[in-house]
């Protein structure tokens, strides 16, 4: 285990007796860590857990370095957010915060936070700090609420539980009690627990946010949070030119700038300084934000000028870019009516289903062309689905793996059968193209309110939610298909046959005898209800590997909007469902329902020999084989999301002095 800062942090102890206090989730929705308990352990960490216990000594101690050692505490509260980001594989952390100094930042800025190319299967977010923290309060509580952006160091805390011990027996006294007066504990036994809690916040003073929330209006000044990486997509996007990104930074710089003054009255390194101290700091800390004060003034002058400065900035900023992105939004919504009547042309002359069981890949290209809402996208979305449409037209297998999808009984199959009317293949949908009524191009018509919602925090909410208070990203609507895939535009396929297995039920049905079985089966399995499995290859353009899930065991990868039936390399129907002999007495329930399953092996053998017949690919003899090169390639895979943000941001290095 890692020393922090020079304690060991080791394994829990279980306690014998008391029970552990209760904790709710935390605001990003994950369920705060208990490691078991003694009597001074429970520690909580925003993003889940450090394999540890902290006590209040820990805390003290943290508190202490912040005092005395600034530039070494927040290295370790950096060392601490890598060890607790929500999404690891195999204990393996797929985000970290690298800090580094330089006083080459944007202008008016003491802390920056930005994404950097990075050769580790890790997406990198660079902390940049100006030199000055080390020394400087002001800039250490800038650094701290940046850092709280992406890791709530807020929720640093520890929990202790005393036990309370019974000092006499109950009803004993000076005076004589009646035999029948019932005795308590004895001295020594545990009446009770004394709960009390200590945190980082707390003890040194940090700023919270003040959420309001209007009961009628159900409006809240509350900004909906940003995961780590849907700040990376943000950030890229607002570099790539986005106005909704850049308004959607400039709101999160203005709510930290919020913080910063309340915490000017409650940080206890700036409290503890004299006032003359104080001055000076605070002329070092607005030099650093490249405004020059009078040194004549005293600090409460002084602060003042520069809040007020800083406030008008940044309040001129935020209606500057308000009405560019409400100009702007309008102009989307006008540009994508205006298209209207070549996507009605599409949707009454084309056929999707047909076109996809046919691997009409061109003519898909040109419906898929027109039906996208293209003038509403993010620049990271508008690149995914521009190689989206090159990749139908121009397939590239170079290096696509083999991926496996069950599918149950709810499965909209494009079936493609032979002259007997047997499947051999078919076409697979999203939940996008499925819900509802209408055809399956009438359906993209919609695609505009599946970025407002899926792409947003409407999905939860029920309803669209317009860039104008969150941009839509990618990142949200691989959390949101994780989630509930319902109305998303991907299909779950993954690296693990047995995870397919476990998806591919298909429908229980009823004979009158056993006999009747077969004659039922053979209609049966050339239903959607019988489900199956089926063996695919995808070029990788149209691919998502889902390292962001919560559910990292499925080893999901996303595919986008459909699968062509030349894609699906194997596809075995009827692999696991139960069927009901209702001649059979209830009482004999062993001879009364069957259950038929076909095993991942028996599946694997047959997928194999199919795989190396059409692609003259060696498939490894062990199933589980694949899925150990899946968890390479899903380890990987947020570097994929990381190459995308990096391409529409056109990333420039930021020279630093000094990397930690």
């Amino acid at each position: 285990m890692a020393a922090l800062l020079g304690v060991q942090i080791s394994a829990p102890v279980k306690a014998a007796d008391g029970p552990p206090p209760s904790h709710n989730a935390n605001s990003h929705g994950q369920g705060h860590y208990q490691p078991g308990y003694d009597n001074a352990t429970y520690w909580h960490g925003n993003g889940g857990m450090y394999s540890g216990a902290l006590t209040k000594e820990h805390i003290k101690k943290f508190e202490t370095a912040i005092l005395t050692n600034p530039h070494s505490a927040m290295e370790q509260l950096v060392a601490v957010a890598n060890k607790n980001f929500e999404q690891t594989q195999n204990g393996t952390s797929l985000i970290k915060i690298e800090m580094k100094y330089s006083t080459d930042l944007p202008a008016g800025q003491t802390t920056h936070m930005t994404l950097s190319p990075n050769s580790s299967n890790k997406v990198t977010l660079e902390l940049i700090v100006h030199p000055s923290m080390k020394k400087n309060p002001f800039v250490l509580l800038d650094a701290l609420i940046a850092l709280k952006n992406m890791y709530d160091i807020n929720n640093i805390s520890a929990y202790e539980n005393k036990p309370i011990y019974a000092t006499q027996k109950a009803g004993h006294s000076s005076h004589k009690q009646s035999h029948h007066q019932p005795m308590g504990p004895a001295p020594g036994t545990i009446i009770d627990w004394h709960y009390m809690e200590f945190s980082l916040q707390k003890s040194l003073g940090l700023p919270q946010e003040v959420y309001s929330y209007h009961p009628h209006t159900g409006v809240s000044n509350q900004l909906p949070a940003l995961s780590p990486l849907e700040f990376m997509e943000v950030e890229a996007n607002a570099k790539g030119g986005s106005i909704f990104a850049q308004r959607r930074l400039a709101e999160l710089s203005s709510q930290n700038f919020q913080l910063f003054k309340q915490g000017l009255s409650t940080f206890t390194p700036i409290i503890n300084l004299t006032e003359e101290q104080k001055k000076q700091y605070w002329l070092e800390y607005a030099a650093a934000k490249g405004v020059k004060l009078s040194a004549a003034d005293t600090y409460e002058v002084s602060r003042k000028k520069l809040i007020d400065q800083l406030d008008l900035a940044n309040k001129k900023s935020t209606d500057a870019l308000n009405s560019t992105a409400k100009k702007n939004y309008l102009q989307q919504v006008k540009e994508y009516k205006a298209g209207a009547a070549d996507r009605d042309v599409v949707v009454k002359t084309k056929s999707l289903p047909e076109m996809l069981k046919a691997n009409d890949r061109e003519g898909v290209a040109q419906a898929m062309e027109k039906m996208l809402p293209w003038s509403i996208m993010e620049p990271t979305e508008k690149s995914f689905w521009t190689d989206f449409v090159d990749s139908i037209r121009h397939p590239n297998y170079d290096n696509a793996t083999i991926l496996f999808r069950g599918l149950d009984a709810d499965e909209k199959l494009q079936a493609v059968t032979d002259a007997k009317g047997k499947v051999l293949s078919g076409a697979l949908l999203s939940k996008r193209l499925t819900a509802g009524s209408g055809s399956h191009l009438f359906k993209l018509r919609g695609l505009p309110e599946t970025f407002e919602t899926f792409g947003t925090n409407g999905v939860n909410q029920g309803k669209r939610i317009s860039p104008l208070t969150q941009p839509h990203t990618l990142t949200k609507m691989m959390l949101n298909h994780a989630s509930n895939p319902s109305g998303s535009p991907f299909i779950s396929t993954s690296y693990d046959l047995r995870i397919a297995h476990n998806f591919a039920d298909g429908k229980s049905f009823e004979v009158e005898t056993e006999a009747d079985i077969e004659k039922m089966k053979a209609k049966y399995m050339q239903s959607n209800q019988s489900g199956g499995i089926a063996t695919l290859r995808i070029d990788p353009r149209r691919l998502i590997i889902n390292s962001i899930s919560g559910y990292t065991g499925e080893l999901e990868v996303l595919a986008s909007m459909f699968i062509f039936p030349d894609e699906v390399i194997y596809l075995e129907k009827g692999v696991k469902y139960s069927v009901t002999i209702k001649s059979v007495p209830d009482d004999q329930w062993d001879k009364k329902y069957k259950t038929i399953s076909v095993a991942p092996e028996e599946y694997y053998a047959r997928a194999r020999q199919a795989v190396l017949d059409k692609t003259g690919i060696v498939m490894p003899e062990n199933y589980n084989d694949i899925r150990e090169v899946g968890n390479s390639q899903f380890r990987v895979g947020i570097n994929n999301m990381e190459s995308l943000f990096l391409k529409v941001s056109g990333y420039k290095g930021i020279r630093c002095d000094k990397v930690f």
